[in-house]
């Protein structure tokens, strides 16, 4: 009696604990799927701001041409430099070796820069199978001087997760001095 008493007692003790760390998993499960989400909606609200000024001022562009590449600059009215897309290398199929999309601020200073670079994935017989692009954002925050004082790069190829951050500082001379760290991707808007 006393023997099965205590197997009871042990099993009902061993099935509480392992119920609340089932339930503590599932919790951190949720919470890490809601910071996901919250990340993608101020990701994509970020890049919809950018759209969103060219779309609310009155805008000029105008489009530069050579061999290979094509440059179109979005201006203002008064001139400032709002949005630039190059893309460059024209391929033989049409595809452009790389597309950049420049967004500047009210100082006509790159704030956001979008890169598409194509990549192509060829049989054995050199028989091509499917193109693609690889993309990365950069992000450039200036100082007071208006002088560049970060850049946070975002490259997914190598990290889905993380981002590289490269701060500036300036010694003496006026010449830059970097550091750089890799952070948690949720930070890149901060």
């Amino acid at each position: 009696m006393r023997i099965s008493l205590i197997i009871v007692l042990l099993v009902d003790c061993l099935a509480v604990s392992g119920q609340s760390f089932l339930d503590s998993v599932f919790y951190l499960r949720k919470i890490d799927s809601l910071e996901n989400s919250h990340y993608k909606v101020k990701d994509t609200l970020r890049k919809l701001q950018y759209e969103y000024q060219l779309f609310i001022s009155d805008r000029k562009i105008d489009t530069c041409r050579s061999n290979d590449s094509v440059i179109i600059n979005y201006r203002s009215k008064s001139g400032t430099l709002l949005k630039r897309k190059v893309n460059r290398g024209i391929q033989d199929d049409g595809e452009y070796q790389k597309i950049e999309v420049f967004y500047f601020n009210e100082i006509s200073s790159v704030e956001f820069e979008e890169s598409w670079e194509l990549a192509r994935s060829y049989s054995e017989s050199n028989e091509l199978l499917f193109t693609w692009y690889i993309y990365s954002f950069k992000r450039y925050k200036y100082d007071s001087a208006n002088l560049l004082a970060e850049v946070l790069i975002f490259y997914p190829a190598f990290s889905r997760t993380r981002f590289r951050r490269v701060k500036y500082s300036y010694n003496d001379n006026g010449k830059p001095v970097l550091s750089e760290s890799r952070e948690s991707l949720k930070y890149f808007w901060e």
